[in-house]
């Protein structure tokens, strides 16, 4: 049987180019037998003409019934401030040994890798980070009166010989301490001349409960421990998302009193060009430590008893030093917190498959806008613009920008515009104070290549520029990378915002909370909406359960994503819903409702 016509986004059959040159051929040959009374000979100067005439009208075709509806559906999810259609870069997490001395590692440092399909793929850092020599000497999950000793930490130093890794055990609090809410706690050896400045960590948690707790430390307080072990108001941090989903960790009282400071983690382009990546909200970074806040200590009271039954052998003596005590206080009740931590490594940073490109962009003579059509692999993804920037050095704006920096460039001047619409970019050159117009500009694009950086194995990504400082530094990712997808195509993107049209961002009706699941992710098929009571210590509470189905082949791991899936779209409903609404989801790929 032979395949069904390809159809377009609005319904209709594409006209192909051979289907327009046959019946430009009949209707000849028609025409020709009306007005002469016979057939037309075959000619092959009319067929080539007919074939060409045919591959212009399949183009047109293409462009009344694709391209110019996209356009248009572009600019309206633009002007009504809904998410656009963007690629998805994949992501993964690399950590940095053999450190010696201070350094950052920031976009400027590509790092390579080969995909399954023998394909390189670039990756750069999504947050920068600053590497130092720094040790993990300990790092352990307190819960229902346990230790837990987490793997990626080893016993400090002493002198010339090296730390032994500290081994998974766990060992009994104090009877004081037993009645501790869940809790986080790091120990690190860091150089005094940088402490925990710019230090990147990746906190793995997988499993059933993995998203739960990484959303519970997003939400909790990070204590740095004062000299006497103790939580200080000085000394506590909150987390903010940043680019790719990274926590980027703040001090909750806003001080920024070192000169010293890190570059801005939202600096090289909008944080909207890529959705959090799904390592993001497992990396963090610290902020730069001013030198009235780089506090060590002992052992806390928590958790000193239980270092002599965790440490190794005769290695116990080591902790009875001044090093950097942090602690995460989760809320209580948050369960499965020592199964979920899988391991804590220091020097890390979340990279995607970004990779900045540079174009320069002549104007016509009138000074009239262009469209600019980037390049190069179809399956590479431009996911929008980080700046333009004029002839004169001015840098211009995007449509629908704030019009106060307009103002700011000065009496006779003309801000440059630009409008980025799919593939294209739309520009309006600036004008200087002289009157002249811009020539040319400068504009930085950020492509990624979407699904093909996806499943890297650990190990597969390694570096591709020699750290200045570090020249021996080992550099490798420790996790599989993967998210990374192409732009939702028109039709889903289509039933995608008519659903964020309909349910206008709030979710009220069960309709609402149905056509809110599909709309935040495409995998969700089937969604079901029921209204529950559970006990809260007020009483009996109502929830509404919201159950989605997906298949298990949309994912890479489903294991790991689909838990993390359903954490998501739990928040982002309850973002949604109405004051006082408790909303409960859970993501299944098999059996019956």
């Amino acid at each position: 049987m032979p395949a069904p016509p390809d159809h377009s986004v609005l319904g209709a059959a594409l006209r192909t180019a051979p289907e327009l040159a046959a019946e430009l051929r009949r209707e000849f040959e028609r025409a020709m037998l009306e007005r002469h009374g016979h057939p037309a000979a075959p000619d092959p100067v009319l067929a080539a003409l007919f074939q060409a005439t045919a591959a212009q009208l399949a183009r047109a075709y293409v462009e009344a019934e694709q391209v110019f509806p996209e356009a248009v559906f572009d600019d309206l999810v633009s002007g009504l401030g809904m998410p656009p259609r963007l690629a998805q870069p994949a992501q993964t997490v690399v950590a940095v040994g053999g450190i010696s001395e201070a350094e950052l590692l920031t976009r400027d440092l590509p790092l390579l890798g080969t995909n399954p399909q023998g394909e390189a793929i670039v990756f750069t850092a999504d947050v920068p980070v600053r590497l130092a020599p720094t040790g993990l000497v300990f790092a352990g999950v307190v819960e229902d009166g346990w230790v837990h000793a987490v793997s990626g930490a080893q016993v400090p130093r002493e002198g010339s010989e090296p730390g032994a890794p500290v081994a998974a055990g766990r060992a009994q609090l104090s009877a004081g301490a037993a009645r501790m809410a869940p809790a986080l706690v790091l120990a690190f050896d860091p150089p005094d001349d940088v402490h925990l400045s710019g230090l990147g960590l990746f906190v793995e948690a997988a499993g059933r409960d993995g998203a739960i707790v990484a959303e519970a430390m997003a939400r909790s307080a990070w204590h740095l421990l004062d000299e006497r072990g103790g939580a200080r108001e000085a000394l506590v941090l909150r987390s903010r998302a940043a680019a790719g989903g990274v926590r980027v960790l703040d001090w909750q009282d806003g001080a920024a009193e070192s000169a010293d400071q890190l570059p801005d983690a939202l600096a090289d382009g909008p944080e909207s060009h890529a959705a959090p990546g799904p390592y993001g909200p497992l990396c963090w970074v610290w902020p730069d430590v001013p030198d009235g806040r780089r506090t060590r200590s002992r052992p806390p009271a928590a958790v000193a008893g239980a270092l002599a039954t965790l440490a190794p052998p005769g290695l116990a003596a080591r902790y009875d030093r001044p090093l950097v005590w942090v602690q995460v206080q989760l809320p209580a009740g948050t369960r499965g917190v020592a199964a979920a931590v899988q391991r804590v490594l220091v020097n890390c940073a979340a990279v995607s498959n970004l990779e900045p490109f540079h174009e320069r962009v002549t104007f016509g003579q009138l000074g009239t806008a262009v469209t600019f059509r980037p390049e190069g692999s179809a399956q590479r993804h431009a996911v929008g613009v980080l700046a333009v920037t004029g002839e004169q050095g001015g840098r211009y704006l995007a449509d629908g920008g704030d019009d106060v920096a307009a103002v700011a460039e000065g009496p006779g001047r003309d801000v440059g515009r630009y409008q980025w619409r799919g593939a294209e970019l739309h520009a309006r050159p600036g004008r200087g104070p002289t009157g002249r117009f811009d020539r040319y500009a400068m504009v930085r694009l950020l492509y990624t290549d979407g699904a093909r950086g996806n499943h890297l194995e650990a190990g597969d990504v390694r570096r591709f520029g020699a750290l200045p400082a570090n020249a021996l530094a080992r550099v490798q990712n420790v996790v599989a990378s993967r998210g990374g997808q192409a732009p939702p195509p028109y039709p889903a993107a289509r039933v995608r915002f008519a659903e964020l049209l309909r349910t206008r961002e709030r979710v009220v009706t069960a309709a609402d909370v149905e056509a809110a699941a599909r709309a935040f992710e495409p995998r969700v098929h089937e969604a079901r909406v029921d209204a529950d009571v559970e006990p809260s210590p007020d009483g009996p509470r109502r929830v509404t359960r919201v159950r989605v189905r997906v298949r298990p082949s949309d994912f890479a791991d489903p294991d790991v994503e689909v838990p993390r899936l359903a954490a998501l779209l739990e928040r982002h409903l309850q973002e949604r819903a109405p004051f006082g609404s408790q909303l409960r989801v859970a993501a299944q790929t098999h059996g019956r409702w």
